[in-house]
């Protein structure tokens, strides 16, 4: 598969998503890093996934797209981490 240009590849749990904003990028990479980090040895609780997700929705510090982008590298991280828990 030919990328164009200026275009990112993330690999999200498997799934490829290409994307031309380097702040989407950087959201992913830092959402999926915080979820290694923070998150991982963690019992996650509906609370503390929805706490997550809104307060990054509604984080002004940084665009929509990078808020984004930050989610759906948490979320991504979060389905690897599941999916290493079932193979163990």
């Amino acid at each position: 598969m030919n990328k164009p240009q200026n275009v990112l590849l993330i690999h999200a749990h498997g799934k490829p998503i290409l994307t031309h904003d380097e702040e989407f990028m950087k959201g992913y990479q830092l959402g999926y890093r915080y979820y290694v980090t923070t998150c991982s040895h963690l019992l996650l609780l509906d609370t503390g996934i929805y706490e997550f997700i809104i307060g990054t929705i509604l984080n002004v510090r940084h665009s929509g797209r990078w808020n984004a982008g930050a989610i759906t590298g948490w979320i991504a991280a979060l389905l690897d981490d599941q999916e290493e828990s079932t193979h163990e």
